[in-house]
């Protein structure tokens, strides 16, 4: 997912559509196609298609020559064997039916057993975990069952729609949904386990009107005559679209009187953006619709340049070219499979280097940091091992490697940490809710065990760790209202109608207010108060008795103290701190960045520098600390369990020699947000009893021993600056005393209206951890797939939305054992045939796994804005679908 992390934030800036470019078709005698010449003129973008004399497809050759081979065709011309352009062989066996029996690629086979009709009643994974089906007589899916004993049930109604889904452990209900729908098979209601209700109506052209919430609140819908959404209304207030004859959104209107304003190209591509948060964006693209050129409202360029496959290869920065990158693809590497994946980025914190295995999983990581041009430490090496089925087992990083033990179903069982020949097994006895939805329980080396408890809409309403018990008590919305815990006492927390947090009481009561787009107006308690005014374009104009400034985009270039000055570099990335006293400027801090708009390198005033490390998510999991002579003093690793921090592992040098390891076990809230951390004897050596929004600062002496113990991780994503009491969060820079980034969304509205704010005020439900949009947390995945429906459904996305209320005929995407995206294009495409599993098993580029970016750029009933928002609902779907693993069957 990471090495798309590039184009996928490129294609949710902007839209980009192909309409008037010229591609040309070749066909042969048989009316097949040959070759097709894509839209460019600077390089050579032809694609090959061969076939046999009895028309078979036998290979395809892309513009670099990368070729694909089907051969061994059956009697139903399903080819028996394909190669790729790695020379990787996938085996294929076939019924006599001519349905798909088995996939066998480098020895992991995926079997799949059909009833008479051609059902799939039973998918056997590379790893022997196994998935069951049954079916009604209607031919509908009535149950999924893994070899764990886990199981999900549904109920329908007469017309087939889905109206209840159950899911069990053994025979204990864990979760419970039901759906209400009219005649026309339209979601009427969402009800829930306790029977709080989401209500939606429909206009005759088939549209939502309304959605309702549990409490009562009503948000409805205009559309203009070609059905093209145009109005949201809440109370007084609305938002409101313009667009021109196409159906592009000219001006995009929030809650309050801020507005976005769109120009685009004959070829409806969007070549300015001019914003009130950001102010004015211009856009140039090549004949693909790449985009090659962006000017920012401070005057900066970023130049893009794409290879035949339009692949990024260059991101230029003509004001500052050491912020310019380089990718490079398909370099070849003795006993690795490389070509058609990135493998080499060149950026301004050094060089990355990628190795694939045969499976098509990053086998191994190198880096080379450099600061200012020149090398930084050595080049480290970090290799990961895989089982048969592609889950990771080992995380090799050279001085220390974790292993992860799994089930029979791959979930993970067992951390462990190998350093110097010791075996230190961090945490164990880790148990789920059917299917991963939830962890509810583990054991860490220190003798302290977590236990989790869930409703049956899938909510954390009790954790204990140790002796220390939190209960968490909710609204009929999903907001939680109360947090008791038995260590940092009760917390009570109110809400507005749009969900926002207004008050939270424990020993003092805060009072939170917004204006009606979301900026927080005030912060109200016995210590005082912080209003915060803004102009009539949403953007901060003053903050009373704080000291406060920005620059034309918006950014916060100072905040509080006087002296201290942020700077941002020619990408709007925070990368100085500066303090200016008696005339002479000193840099505090600064901060490079890498290709994927991590944070690899911060310089302290005393040149001391700090390094960090990412996984293929994003997740930190590591850091290592230099002195100002550039000596190391310090690595720091981090166990993670999903989003679920372990522990801290820390390792000091002295010369260059590495000493005794010291681990931190972390003990963290419902959001997976550290509170709390022991030692190897259980005592707390550090916590962070915060607010709502993290202004609080960490205790990091608890036991009083005068020894510091520093935990940086924060909320999702972030780490937390000493030198600014920020937190870095991944793409932005979080600011917690205004519970608000200090730049605007680099994806702009696609994070939501506000394009400053922070989770939308809710920050005890939701969370950011790229920084982009905030996304609620071990919520039921229904009430998030539901949402997603609705907006997906208003798009015309019909299959996409009957994929995820489960009327979407599974036999197909069963059989699609790759990425759920590859799932959902088999149900775009309307492909349930062999070819669909042949495409997309281990291979989510396929070319007919690409037909589901196709559908949406072809499809002319979307406008610009629309494909723009249903390629980033479809990304959220699919990061629901790989995070909740309920409605998907390759799970």
């Amino acid at each position: 997912m990471k090495k798309q992390v590039i184009p996928m934030l490129l294609a949710l800036a902007v839209s980009t559509i192909h309409a008037e470019q010229t591609i040309k078709y070749t066909y042969n005698d048989m009316g097949q196609i040959t070759n097709i010449d894509g839209p460019r003129y600077d390089v050579e973008d032809i694609t090959h298609y061969n076939y046999n004399n009895d028309g078979q497809l036998t290979s395809i050759v892309n513009p670099l020559g990368h070729t694909v081979i089907y051969s061994n065709f059956d009697n139903y011309g399903n080819p028996q064997m394909i190669t790729d352009e790695n020379g990787i062989v996938s085996t294929l066996t076939y019924t006599t039916q001519g349905w798909l029996a088995s996939i066998t690629t480098s020895a992991s086979k995926t079997s799949f057993t059909y009833d008479a009709i051609g059902q799939i009643t039973k998918v056997t994974f590379p790893d022997n975990s196994i998935l069951s089906y049954t079916w009604d007589d209607a031919k509908r899916l009535t149950s999924i069952k893994n070899n764990l004993n886990d199981s999900i049930h549904y109920t329908y109604d007469a017309m087939g729609n889905r109206t209840e889904e159950v899911i069990k452990k053994g025979t204990t209900i864990t979760y419970q949904f039901k759906r209400q729908f009219d005649e026309l098979g339209r979601v009427l209601a969402l009800v829930g386990s306790s029977n709080q209700v989401y209500q939606y109506s429909y206009g005759t052209h088939g549209k939502p009107l309304s959605e309702t919430d549990p409490k009562g609140t009503q948000i409805t819908h205009r559309y203009n005559p070609d059905n093209y959404l145009t109005m949201d209304t809440y109370g007084s207030n609305y938002t409101y679209h313009d667009r021109d004859v196409h159906g592009n959104v000219t001006r995009a209107k929030d809650f309050g009187s801020s507005s976005t304003w769109y120009t685009y190209s004959d070829l409806n591509q969007i070549v300015e953006e001019q914003s009130s948060a950001r102010g004015i964006t211009n856009y140039r693209y090549d004949k693909a619709g790449n985009l090659l050129k962006e000017t920012n409202a401070r005057g900066y360029i970023t130049q893009y340049n794409y290879d035949s496959l339009n692949r990024l290869i260059t991101q230029l920065y003509p004001d500052n070219t050491e912020l310019n990158v380089e990718y490079i693809y398909d370099q070849p590497e003795t006993g690795f499979y490389n070509i058609g994946y990135l493998t080499t980025i060149n950026d301004n914190s050094g060089t990355t280097e990628y190795n694939y295995n045969n499976l098509g999983l990053v086998a191994q990581e190198k880096r080379q940091l450099k600061l200012d041009g020149v090398l930084l430490g050595n080049q480290q090496i970090i290799n990961y091992t895989y089982d048969i089925a592609g889950r990771v087992l080992t995380t090799d990083y050279g001085l220390a490697t974790l292993k992860y033990t799994r089930n029979t179903g791959g979930q993970i069982t067992a951390i462990t940490l190998v350093q110097n020949g010791r075996t230190l097994t961090l945490a164990n006895y880790i148990t789920y809710q059917p299917f991963g939805t939830g962890i509810t329980g583990l054991k860490w080396k220190n003798d302290l065990t977590l236990n989790r408890s869930y409703d049956l809409d899938g909510q954390l309403t009790q954790q204990i760790i140790g002796s220390v018990t939190t209960d968490y008590q909710y609204d009929v919305n999903g907001n939680i209202t109360q947090i008791a815990d038995s260590q940092f006492g009760i917390v009570n927390y109110q809400y507005n109608e749009l969900n926002r947090l207004t008050q939270e009481q424990a020993t003092d009561t805060t009072n939170y207010t917004y204006n009606v787009v979301g900026n927080r107006t005030n912060r109200e308690n016995s210590q005082g108060s912080l209003p915060i005014w803004f102009d009539d374009s949403g953007n901060i104009y003053n903050i009373y008795s704080i000291y406060y400034a920005k620059d034309v985009m918006n950014n916060i270039t100072g905040y509080k103290d006087r002296t201290k000055r942020f700077e941002y570099d020619e990408s709007n990335r925070f990368s100085k701190v500066i303090k200016t006293e008696n005339n002479i400027q000193t840099t505090l801090a600064r901060y490079i960045h890498n290709a994927y708009g991590e944070r690899t390198i911060k310089v302290k005033e005393d040149s001391s520098i700090s390094t960090f490390m990412y996984n293929d998510i994003g997740q930190l999991i590591g850091e290592t600390q230099y002195n100002s002579a550039k000596e190391k003093v310090k690595e720091i690793y981090w166990a993670w369990l999903d989003t679920l921090p372990i522990a801290q592992i820390e390792v000091p040098f002295t010369n260059g020699i590495a000493g005794t390891q010291i681990v931190y076990y972390i003990h963290s809230d419902h959001l997976d947000t550290p509170r709390w951390a022991t030692n190897q004897n259980g005592q707390k050596v550090w916590s962070w009893q915060s607010d709502a929004y993290g202004t609080t600062m960490a205790n990091e002496d608890p036991l009083g021993t005068g020894i510091n113990t520093t935990i940086p991780l924060r909320f999702a994503g972030q780490y937390f600056d000493q030198e600014t009491d920020f937190h870095y969060n991944y793409f932005r820079t979080y600011i917690p005393d205004l519970g608000r980034y200090s730049q605007s969304d680099p994806i702009g509205l696609d994070g939501g209206w506000n394009t400053f704010g922070y989770v939308e005020g809710n920050p005890l439900m939701k969370s950011d951890k790229y920084g982009l949009w905030g996304i609620f947390s071990k919520k039921s995945s229904n009430w998030l797939t539901q949402e997603l429906m609705d907006k997906i459904k208003d798009l015309g996305g019909e299959k996409l939305a009957d994929y995820v209320s489960g009327r979407a005929d599974l036999s197909c995407t069963a059989r699609c054992t790759s990425a759920s995206l590859c799932l959902i294009c088999c149900q775009v495409n309307g492909d349930c045939r062999a070819e669909c599993a042949r495409s997309c098993t281990g291979n989510s580029d396929s070319p007919l796994c690409k037909g589901f970016t196709d559908w949406i750029d072809g499809n002319k009933s979307f406008s610009n804005e629309e494909r723009v928002r249903l390629r980033k609902a479809a990304h959220q779907l699919e990061k629901t679908l790989e995070a909740y693993k309920s409605n998907s069957p390759n799970k």
